[in-house]
């Protein structure tokens, strides 16, 4: 459990939202960001958020290491509270390269704790060296050498990219991108001991390339019932998006779309490869997107026969112009999609997200217009947003490379303790546990949301959240001079606390005070007499013990003065 010490405000996006996570959780890392330099030599880039059974968070990516120009595979694991797993990897994190050349675009947990990533591996920066390639961590962070015998597994017969990775029911692992030498989409299947399973297509190996295009960018996703779709830019002369589906054995489904492809002709096209990004809803439908030039992004949306849906958007079509990009898709719990990406048309800037409902229309309760900025770096315009994680309680950590991995949690309301105080009773923010302290020690069996003052001294309360992260308040101090208390009017009762003996002290003429009545919180009258003196004692032993408000009846008008009931 992570115990901090609060005194400042926890910050807030500067937008007017609601019913969505705007407020950064100040027991995050510290102060609501975690900030993880894999490599000091290393440009960090990418990367796939993944949670263990155990809660702890893994987030996979890679990175380029200007000095010695070589590329490697990048993971980090931390907690929900932002504290890094010293027993995972070094420190924390992974950094490594079967090759001069590895990159980690895709990572998937195995029920055994394992970690596979799906990537590119290459003994050179050499483009024709380039082959998509499968490996496999355990657990710790090392190396599998179980995986086929070196841990990783690159795909010989051409050059290519993996960029998505599922681990099927029977352990069987599949890797989706594209092959080059005109051989296209790909799907590769590896057996549980990282050799090629030869029972799908034959060698293990299914490829297509319908249109006799370039392919790029090819991602793809494992349906229920065992169909494959990968997604696609490809090109005959110019770049336009393409989807393919393949049956369980590797063969093209010829009842999706067009005989099994999917070539989009609806969107414009541009002269250049994109990024393209994908997910696949509960109908089975899927959703393209992209950035296809400087300011436009667009989201496609086809039926679960690779038909274009009309009822999504404009004709199956969401557009929406800023002066930024997106590069990638997430599908939330309540069916919306989050792009997120940058709030610039140069190579960086603010990271910020778009979020579209599922009908294909903005959700404008996210952010203005349905953009929200996630600023991770202070406003100097050197990151984008790269992915959010869910966590079960509905609160979100997103994540960022600037320089490093930046990670930033938001939830729906304010986590920092803060103390108010009514009629003696001391009040925090509601959270799954308490524990208030008096003059720095803890305090016997006050372990809720309130408690009620029964002496002088300096309290502070430490909560923890539904994630089990815990934070300390600041200081509220209790002062009631040692003996009493008094009000504005110089009206006082001795001593205060008390074991329920008190007196009535004050310095007005004989007469002035015409009535006591004493309630309890809820408002019930708990003492009243119309015979009232001053210096007079008044008996509420019998009373529980806790907060009480003296009502003082004068001719002038009516005066209250809370006092302490203890045992």
């Amino acid at each position: 459990m992570k115990s901090i010490y609060i005194l400042c405000i926890a910050s807030t996006l500067s937008l007017t939202l609601s019913a969505q996570n705007e407020v950064a959780d100040s027991l995050f890392g510290n102060n609501a960001q975690l900030n993880v330099d894999v490599s000091s030599e290393g440009s960090e880039y990418g990367g796939v958020f993944l949670q263990q059974q155990d809660g702890k968070i893994l987030y996979g990516g890679s990175d380029y290491d200007i000095v010695q120009n070589d590329f490697h595979i990048n993971m980090v694991r931390f907690d929900a509270c932002g504290i890094i797993d010293s027993s995972f990897g070094a420190g924390g994190t992974v950094r490594h390269t079967f090759d001069q050349r590895n990159t980690g675009n895709a990572f998937a947990l195995q029920p055994d704790g394992k970690i596979v990533c799906a990537g590119r591996q290459a003994p050179s920066n050499a483009g024709s060296q380039q082959r998509a390639c499968m490996s496999r961590f355990n657990g710790d962070g090392s190396i599998d050498s179980t995986f086929n015998l070196i841990g990783t597994h690159p795909i010989m017969i051409a050059t290519g990219n993996f960029g998505s990775v599922h681990v099927m029911d029977d352990g069987r692992i599949l890797g989706i991108g594209y092959l080059g030498g005109g051989l296209g989409a790909a799907v590769a299947r590896f057996k549980p001991d990282g050799t090629l399973d030869s029972t799908f297509n034959s060698d293990g190996i299914a490829h297509y390339n319908p249109n006799g295009g370039f392919f790029d960018s090819a991602t793809g996703h494992l349906l229920p019932n065992g169909k494959i779709i990968i997604t696609a830019w490809s090109s005959l002369t110019d770049w336009r998006f393409h989807a393919l589906q393949i049956d369980s054995t590797g063969t093209l489904d010829s009842t999706y779309a067009n005989n099994g492809s999917y070539y989009d002709a609806v969107l414009p096209s541009t002269p250049f490869g994109v990024t393209v990004s994908s997910v696949v809803d509960a109908t089975g439908s899927l959703f393209l997107s992209g950035s296809l030039d400087n300011s436009n992004v667009y989201v496609l949306k086809l039926t679960p026969f690779g038909v274009v849906d009309s009822s999504f958007g404009v004709n199956g079509i969401f557009n929406y112009t800023f002066n930024g990009r997106v590069k990638g898709m997430k599908l939330m719990e309540n069916g919306n999609i989050l792009l997120p990406g940058s709030n610039s048309n140069s190579m960086y800037g603010i990271g910020c997200a778009l979020m579209i409902q599922p009908n294909g229309t903005l959700d404008a309760t996210f952010g203005v217009n349905g953009l929200r900025d996630f600023n991770f770096n202070n406003d100097s315009g050197t990151h984008w947003m790269e992915a959010l994680l869910e966590l079960d309680n509905g609160n979100w950590i997103v994540a960022s490379s600037t320089g490093g991995f930046r990670f930033r949690k938001y939830a729906g309301s304010s986590t920092l303790p803060v103390i108010t105080e009514s009629n003696g009773v001391l009040t925090t923010i509601s959270a799954e546990g308490y524990q208030w302290y008096l003059n720095n020690e803890p305090i016997p069996n006050a372990t809720g949301n309130s408690y009620t003052a029964v002496q002088n001294g300096a309290y502070t309360v430490m909560t923890t959240n539904s994630d089990g992260c815990s934070g300390l308040s600041g200081v509220y101090n209790v002062v009631s001079n040692g003996v009493g208390a008094e009000n504005a009017s110089g009206f006082a009762i001795y001593p205060n606390p008390s074991n329920g003996i008190f007196t009535l002290k004050g310095s007005m003429l004989q007469g002035e005070l015409q009535r006591v009545e004493i309630k309890n919180t809820l408002g019930e009258s708990v003492y009243s007499t119309n015979q009232a003196q001053f210096n007079q004692v008044v008996d509420i032993q019998n009373c529980p013990s806790g907060v009480y408000l003296v009502e003082l009846y004068l001719n002038s008008g009516k005066e209250v003065i809370t006092v302490i009931k203890t045992q």
